[in-house]
C-alpha cells in the first residue's frame, strides 16, 4: 500500500541529465558549442566508465547528448562542473526535500555531497563518484514526484511548482503556492529545451517512442541499475513544446 509516487525512491538514470547540463550551462562549465568525443567508454585512472553504446556516440555537442543519451558527455560535464555544484544544482531542482505536496508520507530522497558522505558514509568524496552522480546513479536517490517537478521547471520557463491537489475544503479554497523561479538563464532554458525535443522528435533520438500525433512532445529517457533485479526505465516529458500544458 505504498505510494510509490511519493514513497518510492530510486536511481533516476538518465533523466537526472538535465540537471546536470543545466549546472554545466550556468556555472560556465560547457558551452552550446562544446563538444566531447565518445569511444564508447571513459578513462579516470585505472577505472573505465562505459557508455551505454558500446561503440560509442563520437562527437557530441549538448543537444546531441541528451538527445542520444550520451554517457561519455555527461562524465565529461559532471567531472568538470564538481561534486559541490552537483550538489547545488540537484537542491535547486528540488530534490533532497520533499515538494510539499498535500499528501501524506512523502520522503526526500538523497541529494548527496560531501558532507552528506561524511557524516551517512564515514568517507571522503571520490571523483568516480561524481561521474555517477552526473548521469543519475551512485547514491542520488528521487521520488517519481520530484523528476516530474524538474521536468515541469524545463516546460514552466524556469520555475519549480509546488504540487498542489486540494483545491477546496467544504467552502473553503485552499490557496496554492505561487511557482517559484530558481534563476536559470533563458539561453540555459532553451538549449535543454531544444535537446528534450530532439530526444523525441529525432529519428535517431532515444525517446523517439514517445511521439504523439498532433503535438510536439519534449522529454527525456532514463535507465538505472537496480540492485533487486531488472534495471528501472523512466520516461519524463511536457507538451505540447511551444505552450506546456502537461508534464509527466
Amino acid at each position: 500500500m505504498s505510494n510509490r509516487a511519493i514513497s518510492g525512491t530510486y536511481a533516476p538514470g538518465s533523466v537526472f541529465k538535465i540537471v546536470t547540463a543545466s549546472a554545466a550551462l550556468e556555472t560556465g562549465r560547457i558551452t552550446r558549442g562544446t563538444r566531447f568525443f565518445c569511444p564508447g567508454y571513459y578513462k579516470l585512472g585505472h577505472a573505465e566508465f562505459d557508455c551505454w553504446k558500446k561503440d560509442g556516440h563520437g562527437s557530441q555537442n549538448l543537444v546531441e547528448a541528451l538527445m542520444n543519451s550520451c554517457n561519455v558527455f555527461f562524465y565529461n560535464t559532471g567531472r568538470s562542473v564538481g561534486v559541490d555544484r552537483m550538489e547545488a544544482y540537484s537542491k535547486l531542482f528540488g530534490f533532497g526535500k520533499p515538494t510539499g505536496v498535500d499528501l501524506t508520507d512523502e520522503v526526500g530522497g538523497i541529494a548527496p555531497g560531501r558532507e552528506w558522505k561524511r557524516v551517512r558514509r564515514k568517507s571522503g568524496w571520490f571523483e568516480g563518484e561524481t561521474l555517477n552522480y552526473a548521469i543519475g546513479q551512485g547514491y542520488l536517490a528521487v521520488t517519481p514526484i520530484q523528476v516530474l517537478n524538474m521536468v515541469s521547471v524545463m516546460a514552466n520557463n524556469g520555475n519549480l511548482v509546488r504540487p498542489h491537489l486540494v483545491k477546496k475544503i467544504g467552502d473553503t479554497e485552499v490557496a496554492s503556492q505561487k511557482p517559484r523561479n530558481i534563476g536559470l538563464k533563458a539561453g540555459t532554458l532553451n538549449e535543454v529545451r531544444i535537446g528534450l525535443s530532439e530526444c523525441i522528435n529525432n529519428d535517431s533520438g532515444t525517446g523517439k517512442r514517445a511521439r504523439a500525433s498532433g503535438t510536439r512532445v519534449a522529454g527525456k529517457t532514463g535507465t538505472a541499475q537496480n540492485p533487486q533485479g531488472r534495471t528501472h526505465a523512466w520516461f519524463c516529458g511536457f507538451a505540447p513544446y511551444n505552450d506546456p500544458k502537461v508534464a509527466v
